[in-house]
């Protein structure tokens, strides 16, 4: 399906043909909900660039709730444009594409995108995505909110260490939600394809991906405050939210196998507004242990076979993890087995598409005793000494970058 296919319908009421910079507020029956980005978005451009041409871009999935209508309704001093995919094709990916289509015929400067189930957004967002492009400081800039040590998992323990290992850029929120890009990217990306994604965020992935192999100017603009959004279903299920999640990451690593191989060592990325100070601390988080115990044993004994053959010399440490689950102990799933096993179910699929589900969802639970076990590790230390933890956990993954590379060779060659 060509980029042209993809959209079903424009609304441009204020017949906008050009502007200089553009929000696209990508959504999925969002009607309850996307009057509140919209109206900060609007807030957010007429504040910091009054002087600027802007529009705001409401990317849809030919939402049947009422969302265009929530959308045009909300109180915003700014031009508006919707755009939409054919019915039954979904996904944010595909709104990302629209995104890029209508920004390139806008001939925008840059392009902001952010997520319309939004419940923290400040209008101060706005000026933190779009200033480093505008300063010509960067040309790709990712966010770096306020978090709780233990919110994001699955960036901690699979997304920031892995895509640092490979790509070689160590940027702290991958799959942070909200990003902008200028001019020269937005053609970059115009050229690849995005697929329908349920919450696997290929489309950032890959977006992050392009920025490292186009020798983009990366940099992490911080939000100083949380990223709060409406619970989605994946939310509760975060076995399934992983399975998602490591599928993209191994896609993206058999796309760009040509790439990645070839990288060393990691480079540091550079982050706007590192003086600013916190302005709303975190929500806390509490993690149920005794529940993610259970599902470990139960996902565990489902999988355990597959170990066997896809872990075939981590399968005796693996059982073993698992069989002191079952008399009563904690998962302890150290570090050095977490990433072994990573590194051997990413290349299980190298070659073949099903092979990666099977292995990611063969990694879930393995995925959940090294969570708890990491609990258990940050027991006592302060934030900057978890920092610290992350930061050397993701150090060893670039030693041992030439086993992971070894293990796709062995596989591909």
């Amino acid at each position: 399906m060509t980029r042209e296919e993809l959209i079903a319908e424009i609304v441009n009421p204020a017949g906008v043909n050009e502007a200089d910079l553009a929000v696209a507020i990508v959504s999925r029956r969002e009607a309850g909900r996307i009057t509140l980005p919209t109206m900060k978005a609007a807030l957010g451009l007429i504040r910091a660039y009054p002087e600027l041409k802007t529009v705001i871009i409401n990317c849809d999935n030919a939402s049947q709730d009422g969302t265009r209508e929530a959308f045009f309704a909300a109180e915003a001093e700014v031009p508006r444009i919707y755009v939409s995919t054919p019915p039954g094709l979904e996904g944010r990916g595909l709104n990302i594409q629209n995104a890029l289509t209508l920004a390139a015929r806008l001939n925008v400067k840059a392009l902001a995108v952010a997520d319309a189930n939004l419940l923290s957004i400040k209008t101060i967002w706005i000026k933190s995505l779009f200033d480093p492009l505008l300063k010509q400081e960067a040309d790709y800039v990712a966010p770096l909110y306020v978090r709780h040590r233990h919110e994001t998992p699955l960036t901690r323990w699979l997304v920031y260490p892995l895509f640092r290992a490979v790509f070689g850029r160590r940027v702290l929120e991958p799959v942070g939600g909200e990003h902008a890009f200028e001019r020269r990217m937005i053609k970059v990306f115009q050229n690849a394809a995005f697929e329908a994604d349920d919450r696997g965020f290929r489309a950032d992935l890959k977006m992050l991906a392009l920025a490292v192999m186009n020798r983009a100017r990366i940099c992490q603009s911080f939000m100083a405050h949380p990223r709060l959004s409406a619970a989605g279903e994946l939310d509760g299920d975060l076995p399934r939210a992983f399975a998602n999640v490591a599928r993209a990451v191994f896609d993206l690593m058999a796309e760009t196998w040509d790439y990645w191989p070839g990288i060393g060592r990691s480079r540091p990325t550079a982050l706007a507004g590192a003086n600013e100070a916190i302005k709303t601390p975190p929500p806390q988080v509490k993690t149920d242990r005794a529940r993610l115990t259970s599902r470990f044993m139960e996902l565990g004994q489902r999988h355990q076979y597959a170990w066997g053959r896809i872990f075939p010399r981590l399968a005796g440490d693996l059982g073993r993890v698992l069989a002191t689950s079952s008399q009563g102990g904690a998962p302890r799933v150290t570090g050095d087995l977490w990433r072994a096993s990573l590194y051997a179910a990413s290349a299980f699929g190298a070659r073949d598409e099903a092979a990666r589900d099977e292995a990611a969802a063969a990694l879930a639970p393995i995925f959940l005793g090294r969570f708890l076990a990491g609990l258990d590790e940050d027991l006592g230390l302060s934030a900057r000494e978890v920092n610290a933890r992350v930061e050397e956990e993701s150090l060893d993954f670039e030693r041992t970058k030439p086993e992971l590379t070894a293990l796709w060779r062995e596989r591909l060659e």
